[in-house]
């Protein structure tokens, strides 16, 4: 199994135990350190969970590929509704770049794929 793979495995398996999961990726337009990378998702969660008016669980697996210009973000969030992943997706690609997101059944036992993504839905007022 690779690491990636592990880690999927991870975070189905928590997320099982989470009452509104959504797993995904979070990806960067530009060059960034990691250092960054973590206040940049620091600040996004802060303005979603303004956003919703609750505080959310999250988990993030910050990856820095030695061939990739930028790191990746895993995350697992447990707390939001799934009319509101669409905006947090949206804002995350206003702050930094490409973000795949899904809303996934506690009960599922597989991964979504890399390229599925919450399509755009209800507007939600983030930012």
């Amino acid at each position: 199994m690779t690491d990636h793979a592990a880690l999927m495995k991870h975070l189905l398996d928590w997320a099982k135990r989470c009452k509104s999961p959504v797993i995904g990726t979070l990806e960067f337009r530009e060059r960034i350190d990691p250092k960054t990378a973590s206040r940049v998702f620091d600040e996004w969660i802060r303005r979603v969970e303004e956003g919703i008016r609750h505080q959310l669980t999250c988990f993030r697996d910050l990856e820095q590929d030695a061939e990739a210009a930028s790191p990746c973000i895993y995350v697992l969030i447990d707390g939001l509704e799934p009319y509101n992943v669409a905006g947090v997706r949206v804002l995350w690609e206003k702050m930094a770049g490409e973000a795949h997101l899904q809303f996934i059944e506690p009960e599922s036992t597989s991964a979504p794929s890399s390229s599925t993504h919450v399509e755009d839905g209800n507007e939600s007022s983030f930012g």
